[in-house]
Parts: C-alpha cells; structure tokens; sequence
C-alpha cells in the first residue's frame, strides 16, 4: 500500500481498509512499529484510530508519538524501561520476568501489564515454568490482573510448527491463575481454530 520513488510517496487508504477488514473479526492491535513499517506513523494511526482497539510499538519513543495522535490504547510489545513515563501516559507493556513485574509494582504500573510467554518466535517472553509460577505468586500476594497474557507465532504458514507452538503456550498459560484475555501475534493466524481475544496484526495489515 506504499511506494516511494523519485521523491514521490503514495498511500493506498482502500487498500488498508480491506486489509484491517480481513481480521475485522476479532479486536485488532495495530503494529505501528519503525514508523508503520514505513508507511507513515502519523497517517497509518489517523485512519486505522475507528477500526482497531489498540496499537503496538516497541519503545516508549514510539508509545509517545502514538499519543500525541490518539487516546486508544497503546502497547510497548519489547521490555521497557521507562516505567515512570508509561504509567503517566497511560502506555501498556509488556513483561518477561519477575524483575520487570516489581518495577512495575514500584512505580504503579500494575493495571498496564501484559505477559509475554515465549513459544519459538525467540524474540521477548518466558518459556520458563519456574518464572511463569514465581509471577504467578507475585500477581497473586499483590492482588494484580494482567491485561492480556500473548504469544508470538513464528511463521502461520506451517501449519505443524504453529499447533506446536499453540499447545506450547496453554501449557504455560495455564501456570498463571487468572482467567485474562489471550492475544496473538501472527498474521496468518485465521487460517485456525485458535481461541483467543485480540489479534496483533504486523505486516499482514500492510501487505
């Protein structure tokens, strides 16, 4: 939906209305990462704001910018360390261990939280049973509900591979004890049966 040649840029809104429409089935967060995947941060968040629910970023940088131009949510999907200026703006994250889940206590972030449990994409997240049931504890002794608890599927197209990494993440899911929305990530990912609450939607949205 983007060309840039000769100066010369070009944004196909048509375009990027079907694509969202494709997954208009479930609650979409919009990847808006490394300015939209270049197609224009400012323009991608004006028109898509009335057909998502929410938009990912992987730093505060990009959260902030997002603000500026909306009050939908927003959700830093890499570890953060700017817990003082996502609880001021309102910014979700997510976390991986028990250490970011205390600094998240200590700067009353806890309604923000979102667990990244690692299932084969290797980028962010735990596949640690041990860390998943200290987080547990933790979540449990400070009486704190998750926003989500997602999982990042490496590649939709084998089929294989992703009901692998699928039953990899309710095993581990199940660690934690709380009855929280599910998001995945994964473009291709209406091709199964999967349940799950929201949909982060990269470069399926663009292409």
């Amino acid at each position: 939906i983007y060309n840039d040649m000769e100066n010369f840029k070009y944004l196909d809104i048509d375009a990027l209305k079907y694509n969202l429409s494709c997954y208009s089935s479930k609650n979409i967060c919009l990847m808006v990462k490394a300015n939209a995947y270049g197609h224009g941060i400012e323009e991608i968040v004006k028109f898509s704001s009335k057909y998502v629910e929410a938009f990912g970023v992987v730093n505060i940088k990009e959260a902030l910018k997002v603000r500026a131009l909306t009050k939908k949510r927003i959700i830093i999907f890499a570890p953060v360390v700017d817990f003082k200026l996502c609880h001021e703006f309102n910014i979700e994250f997510m976390i991986e261990n028990e250490d970011e889940l205390r600094k998240a206590i200590i700067y009353e972030c806890t309604n923000l939280l979102h667990l990244a449990i690692n299932t084969g994409m290797n980028r962010f997240g735990t596949k640690s049973e041990i860390v998943l049931k200290n987080i547990n504890n933790i979540l449990n002794a400070n009486n704190i509900m998750l926003n989500s608890i997602y999982t990042h599927f490496s590649d939709t197209e084998d089929i294989h591979k992703t009901k692998k990494q699928y039953n990899k993440f309710c095993a581990l899911r199940n660690l934690i004890k709380q009855n929280v929305p599910i998001c995945f990530g994964g473009s291709k990912i209406y091709n199964y049966n999967f349940s799950f609450d929201m949909l982060r939607l990269g470069i399926g949205a663009y292409g």
